[in-house]
């Protein structure tokens, strides 16, 4: 308990090294603290790996936290009243059978986000590399950069983000999450800008349309995952 205690407080509160210091030079400093970090200084940097797993854990929590009451009450009252007025008994199987899957789906996502994360990052990762393949980084330093990224732009979804919607009891949260991605696609250009370090207008244009790309086909490929199971259950594939 000692030896676990002392790692947490160096872990939180190392001035150098510290998670702290780390998002402070994620903030100040987007894409350097990357490029660092693969160039070899990295014994005054927080590591990657350990930073998103712990950021993976703290929205796990702030998700469980935010949704306590919902109690996997994901259909409202005046969906399930539209659903009995309803006659043909298989059409009305039908869309019960949807709307337990659309539960079983927030729920899956609520329960395990941060696997979700783990997945999404190498995915991002290698159309981000994809892109810049012929420049001086290999894959794995592009996801060590990605850790830090996604790990900073996820920590911002759960501390920011999923509180504003809880606060303002938003039923719909397209908007927000339309407003998390042109953040996340903001962030992501300036921190790939600084990180790949060509200092032209052209580089950044690049940057931001290779992050905006990027993170489009992941919108859309988790999003029609997502769709299928909901609509199809994959085909009769799961029930």
């Amino acid at each position: 308990m000692h030896d676990v205690s002392h790692d947490l407080m160096h872990y939180f509160t190392h001035a150098d090294k510290g998670i702290f210091s780390l998002l402070w030079q994620l903030i100040s400093r987007p894409g350097l603290v990357a490029r660092e970090y693969v160039e070899g200084k990295r014994k005054k940097y927080f590591s990657p790996l350990n930073f998103f797993l712990i950021v993976a854990g703290v929205y796990v929590f702030m998700v469980n936290v935010l949704n306590s009451d919902t109690k996997g009450a994901y259909t409202s009252e005046k969906q399930m009243a539209q659903v009995e007025q309803i006659k043909d008994p298989e059409k009305k199987k039908h869309v019960l059978a949807i709307f337990e899957r659309r539960t079983k789906s927030i729920t899956f996502f609520n329960k395990y986000a941060n696997f979700v994360a783990m997945f999404a990052t190498p995915f991002i990762t290698i159309l981000l590399w994809l892109f810049y393949k012929t420049d001086r980084y290999n894959y794995t330093e592009h996801l060590v950069a990605n850790l830090y990224f996604s790990g900073f732009c996820v920590l911002v979804f759960a501390v920011v983000f999923g509180p504003l919607e809880k606060m303002f009891h938003l039923s719909s949260a397209n908007g927000l999450l339309l407003l998390y991605f042109v953040f996340e696609v903001g962030y992501r250009s300036i921190s790939y800008y600084n990180f790949m370090n060509k200092g032209t207008k052209a580089s950044a244009v690049k940057a931001f349309f290779v992050c905006f790309s990027a993170l489009l086909v992941w919108v859309v490929f988790s999003g029609m995952i997502s769709y299928l199971y909901i609509r199809y259950g994959f085909f009769g594939l799961l029930s």
